[in-house]
């Protein structure tokens, strides 16, 4: 009876240090999910814009070409009429329609930059990049692509890189089309500097 005791105590008392200890302690597959969880919210964190504004805008990567026409264009993107009068985006200009966001570009963590397309009047395609702050008011913006079917003699597109914006301008009104290249950087804060030539 005493030696059935004893076995029982050691069993007993082997099994609550082991309870215990799986309590406190932390196994290896634990860990391993934890790890991994990270990663993701990290990966996550580096692709989304600030504040997660928009988390169903597509992130574009550079480089890219944007050369947005009445051929390609055909109403995509986003509308949110609410988003573009809380930026005041450009107000004083009430001809503009269907104004939509297209997708998003990563400069930087201390702006945003969203790429917005919109017709100005019936015959007009413009495509613009806009830096907006963490309060949402535009830093600044710029034309990066321009289509017209009026008398389809000017054309806009744009090369984007991370570092700098190649704009060409074409005017095929006179026999031979001219081209206009302008080169523009963004600053720290979000401004369009003009590279001069």
């Amino acid at each position: 009876m005493k030696r059935y005791l004893l076995i029982s105590a050691v069993i007993f008392s082997t099994t609550d240090c082991q309870e215990k200890s799986s309590k406190n302690q932390v196994s290896f597959k634990d860990i391993n999910i934890v790890k991994d969880t990270l990663a993701v919210i990290k990966e996550k964190n580096i692709d989304d814009p600030i504040n997660n504004k928009f988390p169903d805008l597509p992130n574009k990567s550079f480089p890219l070409i944007d050369s947005t026409n009445f051929d390609n264009y055909q109403n995509l993107g986003i509308k949110n009429d609410l988003f573009f009068k809380k930026i005041q985006f450009k107000k004083d200009q009430p001809e503009i329609q269907n104004s939509r966001l297209r997708y998003q570009l990563h400069f930087s963590e201390k702006f945003q930059s969203v790429v917005i397309s919109y017709y100005q009047g019936e015959h007009e395609l413009f495509t613009t990049l806009v830096n907006i702050s963490e309060n949402d008011q535009i830093i600044d913006q710029l034309d990066i692509a321009y289509d017209e079917i009026a008398e389809s003699a000017f054309r806009k597109t744009s090369s984007i890189n991370q570092n700098k914006i190649v704009v060409e301008d074409w005017n095929y009104m006179n026999d031979e089309p001219i081209k206009t290249i302008t080169t523009y950087q963004i600053s720290q804060k979000g401004k369009f500097k003009l590279i001069p030539q």
